[in-house]
């Protein structure tokens, strides 16, 4: 976008956006823009039929670029670690709780909104606590939030798949102290 908001380049390339006014976004220049990088709101594209966020870098020369991040390419990053998330959910939800990912992109594509969930609420507001009490029983959690974006990441997992790694040591080591102090005192 030039300084009046206009679109000089596109790619791919599509001469009928040629000219075409973007003063009404909210990505165009305004007394308020920052210069540097914002991500956006979520949205649909109208090019992909996918949830999206614009993301747009305004130069120092009241220059904007501004391009489309796919929030699938997101979830293609949790598909390909998803044997290491095994009992876990993990998500990334804007700062009004709009998820951007989440290992059920379901809840992606539906613009579900986690806004009201205690994490996030901690978490913007610098109070998190690293586990939760539910009636499905103790869930460890972790957040933080997502530099130089209003962006947060959640990983929740439930303290019993948590600890089950452990528990065969902690029973052998049970055992053996219970061996040992059989034979000291027989």
């Amino acid at each position: 976008l030039d300084e009046k908001n206009l679109i000089r380049a596109i790619a791919p390339a599509n001469e009928d956006r040629i000219g075409f006014d973007m003063s009404n976004q909210r990505f165009g220049l305004g007394g308020s823009q920052a210069y540097g990088l914002v991500l956006h709101d979520p949205f649909y594209s109208s090019i992909s039929g996918q949830p999206t966020v614009h993301v747009s870098w305004v130069s120092e020369h009241s220059r904007v670029i501004v391009g489309e991040l796919n929030l699938g390419a997101l979830q293609e990053i949790l598909n390909a670690i998803r044997s290491d998330i095994q009992h876990k959910t993990f998500f990334i939800a804007d700062g009004s709780g709009t998820l951007l990912a989440h290992t059920n992109f379901n809840l992606v594509a539906q613009r579900t909104n986690f806004g009201d969930l205690a994490i996030l609420r901690q978490t913007i507001e610098h109070r998190s606590k690293p586990y939760r009490i539910t009636r499905n029983g103790l869930i460890v959690q972790n957040a933080a939030r997502i530099r130089g974006t209003e962006w947060i990441a959640v990983v929740q997992q439930s303290a019993i798949e948590l600890a089950k790694p452990w528990l065969g040591l902690v029973v052998f080591g049970l055992a053996a102290v219970l061996a040992i102090l059989s034979i000291i005192f027989h």
